[in-house]
């Protein structure tokens, strides 16, 4: 390990959340971390003027090689201003979501979106293999034909059900802002999120694993590579980034529309040992090329 081997890992930590996944690949690779949560912060009250010297406090008494943010949009730019350390962010959302994205970005050495097709450096995220990974369960909710895990923002969400309802399976969703539990155009709609050994196990338990992306053809998201590291085979709509990561038809399943991909549940339900090859692929992939020490080392280099 080069001398060089300090992070300021500045990222939310709240339940579930990806930066958990980064500070254990930086621990593997020997780096020294320095957790700092400006959304917690922000989430107490702090303003401005207090979070910045709260920030320049901790950042003097660590003093980092670097100050990696992942995408950290309640940090005040004037805390990373004239820091000698390498300032990195890495923006694991959709940019055109925040209008403040370029002008948050700018500020940093350098940056990488998540999700490519966007017209700037993209690096798509990292599993961590102790994490992501087959896991079988005796509880039935995790047991079902197909399965959606996410947050119902509004356009995603009415593609989501139009996909799922209705059909002959035992059709399950997770995740944010669905509604309380219970039925729904005969998809099951489990009420919460769930996260880490819960969402493998989910994931792991079921045939089909379904997919939609914020906006089509900005991809891959995160689903895209966490989900197929549970050995389950992935149904996605496609773009240019997740093609990239993954081969069609045989490391996941594309589809073009809602009625493709009814079509195609339907089709593969049918057919266990494809799922099953297509699944596999997946995983010997995502475990080849997509590792979060892979990604951590294109980072910070």
């Amino acid at each position: 390990m080069n001398k060089k081997n300090k992070v300021m890992l500045v990222a939310s930590f709240e339940e579930g959340a990806y930066s958990f996944v980064v500070e254990a690949g930086l621990k593997d690779l020997g780096y020294e971390v320095l957790r700092y949560d400006p959304r917690q912060l922000f989430s107490m009250g702090y303003k401005h003027p207090d979070m910045i010297l709260d920030f320049n406090w901790k950042y003097n008494a660590f003093d980092p090689d670097y100050i990696l943010a992942i995408k950290a949009m309640e940090l005040p730019i004037d805390c990373i201003k004239d820091k000698p350390a390498m300032k990195i962010n890495w923006w694991l959302d959709n940019f055109k979501r925040y209008s403040e994205t370029l002008r948050i970005l700018n500020n940093y050495d350098k940056y990488f979106l998540s999700e490519s097709n966007q017209g700037h450096p993209w690096l798509p995220i990292g599993i961590h293999p102790a994490v992501h990974k087959p896991m079988a369960s005796d509880n039935p909710i995790y047991k079902n034909d197909v399965i959606f895990a996410g947050t119902a923002h509004l356009d995603r969400g009415l593609r989501i059900i139009k996909i799922m309802r209705n059909l002959p399976y035992k059709m399950k969703i997770f995740g944010n802002a669905w509604g309380s539990e219970g039925d729904f155009f005969g998809i099951n709609v489990h009420g919460k999120a769930i996260y880490w050994d819960e969402l493998m196990k989910a994931y792991t338990m079921s045939h089909i694993i379904l997919n939609n992306h914020y906006e089509e053809t900005i991809t891959p998201n995160m689903r895209a590579i966490e989900a197929p590291a549970s050995g389950t085979a992935m149904l996605s709509d496609t773009g240019k980034g997740i093609k990239e990561c993954l081969r069609e038809g045989e490391e996941f399943i594309p589809y073009k529309d809602t009625r493709e991909a009814r079509y195609l549940i339907c089709k593969y339900m049918e057919e266990p040992e494809e799922l099953y090859r297509i699944g596999e692929n997946g995983y010997r992939r995502i475990r080849k090329d997509h590792l979060i020490h892979d990604k951590i080392k294109v980072l910070l280099k």
